[in-house]
């Protein structure tokens, strides 16, 4: 999925939510959040998050899948397992995502990030090009970032906060 496709499904869902009185709290990680928020990518399978309520959202989802002709695990939280701690309370805001309808969308800092995708440590193969690119990105992303004076971080790293 390229990025207008990502943002087309979650604006879809949160519609379909809205329409029905709920109100998704949706927390994003992995590939979807290093292509929208660090652009180091140009697409990715799937949407990794951790989603409330599930038992809500998870038909919704699979309507937008029919309609837009997507895999029916198009957002999923498979990423729980290395997210124990996950969810919107614990991440920032994800700015790219603000303003879509329905829904209030958060993902990891780069730090966060960092550590889940060093704990995944997922080598190459077909069809998956592995953390270790990514891990890569972070590092430099963390590091250059940290170095800067507390005054100088504020607004400058794609919204993350250290």
């Amino acid at each position: 999925m390229d990025k207008q496709t990502v943002i087309n499904a979650l604006a879809l869902l949160g519609r379909k939510a809205e329409a029905r009185g709920i109100a998704p709290e949706i927390a994003i990680y992995g590939g979807t959040v290093m292509m929208l928020a660090y652009r180091l990518r140009e697409g990715t399978q799937d949407v990794d998050a951790v989603f409330r309520p599930r038992e809500n959202l998870q038909p919704l989802i699979v309507e937008v899948a029919a309609e837009l002709n997507l895999a029916p695990d198009w957002l999923n939280d498979n990423v729980s397992q290395f997210a124990p701690n996950a969810g919107p309370a614990t991440n920032i805001a994800f700015e790219e995502l603000v303003g879509l309808p329905g829904l209030r969308v958060s993902r990891p800092s780069a730090r966060k990030m960092l550590a889940m995708k060093a704990r995944a440590a997922r080598l190459p193969r077909p069809g998956h090009g592995g953390d270790l690119h990514d891990l890569a990105f972070l590092i430099k992303h963390t590091r250059r970032f940290a170095r800067r004076p507390p005054e100088a971080r504020r607004g400058t790293c794609v919204g993350d906060r250290l």
